[in-house]
């Protein structure tokens, strides 16, 4: 075949690697509702997280497909989510064992620990690591750990919250976790404007860890087993 009949092929095939996570989510969602005890507002949620990552990440990945290249930029993004996916799926595998043997408390500060030195990968890519290898390890070890942290993370507080109040909280948090994001695009560009694009990854590595340290400094690190109620916590 010709050039452009491998370039037509493989961007049908990165579109359809697209499609088809999202769509195994969607076929998903009646077994994740049953399973977790999921409301409809985490389901509408689950998907609505693609649709914020590809609208705040499409301007970003458009530039810096002008910078590097846009078949470089392409081929990485290929390898990444294929890697990531990895990570995430032996996160979900093993998250019920690494809680049982770190403990339910701790892996929730660990797992926002190791986000940084995964994420330091990044920068560190052309300079003491090879590109691709920064890259895939990166993306591993940070699709493994978010998805540790948040299967725990999100079954501690479904625990522990009144069920009244079950609405309110999670709506507290997925707006401030997602309504974050257009911010940090924002932020992003303007950093990005006005330094090099090394540096403002250096820059997130350090958000990264002043993010962790609300949890890493919290009575969590010492709990083994979490709380089932909250006057548990108050008997401590």
């Amino acid at each position: 075949m010709t050039a452009k009949w491998w370039t037509l092929v493989g961007a049908c095939c990165g579109l359809f690697l697209l499609m088809l996570d999202s769509t195994v989510v969607s076929l998903a969602l009646p077994r994740i509702r049953g399973d977790v005890g999921a409301s409809a507002e985490q389901l509408q949620w689950t998907m609505n997280s693609y649709l914020l990552t590809i609208a705040v990440l499409a301007v970003t990945a458009g530039r810096l497909g002008d910078i590097f290249g846009r078949r470089r930029l392409f081929l990485l993004g290929m390898l990444a989510f294929g890697i990531g996916s990895v990570g995430g799926l032996l996160g979900a595998l093993t998250a019920a064992r690494v809680a049982d043997r770190v403990g339910e408390g701790r892996v929730i500060p660990l797992s926002a620990l190791a986000w940084v030195p995964a994420q330091a990968l990044v920068p560190l890519a052309g300079i003491v690591i090879a590109p691709m290898v920064a890259i895939s390890v990166s993306m591993l070890v940070v699709s493994f750990v978010v998805v540790l942290y948040n299967i725990t993370q999100v079954s501690f507080r479904q625990r522990l919250c009144p069920r009244p109040l079950l609405g309110r909280m999670n709506a507290s948090i997925r707006f401030i976790v997602w309504g974050s994001m257009p911010i940090g695009a924002f932020i992003g560009g303007v950093l990005g404007a006005t330094f090099s694009v090394r540096t403002v990854l250096w820059i997130s590595v350090g958000g990264a860890l002043v993010a962790a340290f609300p949890v890493l400094f919290s009575p969590l690190i010492s709990m083994g087993k979490m709380p089932d109620e909250l006057d548990q916590l108050s008997e401590d």
